[in-house]
């Protein structure tokens, strides 16, 4: 009788620290979970990034930075026509003015070989900024918006590039060149 109660109790007893252990795994609030999501991602660990930003979903589904997440893991893992819907609610939520999303999106076709879909959405990222002050030429704006523009500008000068467009790819090339004053991309 005791080895039964013995035993029982250390069932018990390892049954609980499974479910602890299990708990201590699983993120206790959205917040948690980005930064878990994130610092998987940082780690390549996408698989398991995935899981951390669909946590967030289901708890709060119109999460634009969970979604947004989301969409950049699925393309890491080679997926990226299932990050396209993602991307263009995002773009559409916002009208099509913010330049992030009109990035990705332009990324995206980009990835997926559909180079004058992705030429227009790094023209319109691009008219965006400048609408905003921001140019890939410019020390103006905010460190993160600058670097968004001469991003977008590289996308675009490869998009035009795949597309054999040469001619603009080497126009943006040499524009974003001529705002870092290193002279020119192609001078001998």
């Amino acid at each position: 009788m005791r080895w039964r109660v013995a035993v029982s109790l250390a069932i018990l007893v390892g049954l609980g620290t499974l479910a602890l252990s299990q708990e201590a795994k699983q993120p206790q609030d959205v917040a948690d979970a980005f930064k878990q999501g994130n610092a998987l991602y940082a780690r390549a660990s996408y698989q398991q990034a995935e899981s951390a930003f669909l946590y967030i979903l289901t708890r709060d589904p119109k999460n634009p930075e969970a979604r947004a997440a989301h969409a950049l893991t699925l393309e890491a893992l080679n997926k990226p026509e299932l990050a396209m819907p993602i991307w263009l609610e995002l773009s559409m939520e916002r009208r099509n003015k913010d330049p992030r999303a009109l990035f990705y999106l332009g990324r995206n076709y980009l990835q997926r070989g559909y180079y004058r879909d992705a030429r227009k959405q790094f023209i319109a990222a691009i008219a965006k900024l400048e609408s905003d002050g921001i140019s890939g030429k410019s020390a103006r704006g905010a460190p993160a918006d600058i670097a968004l523009s001469r991003e977008t500008t590289l996308m675009l000068a490869l998009s035009q590039y795949l597309d054999r467009d040469y001619e603009g790819a080497v126009g943006n090339v040499e524009y974003l060149y001529s705002g870092l004053g290193v002279g020119s991309a192609f001078a001998e």
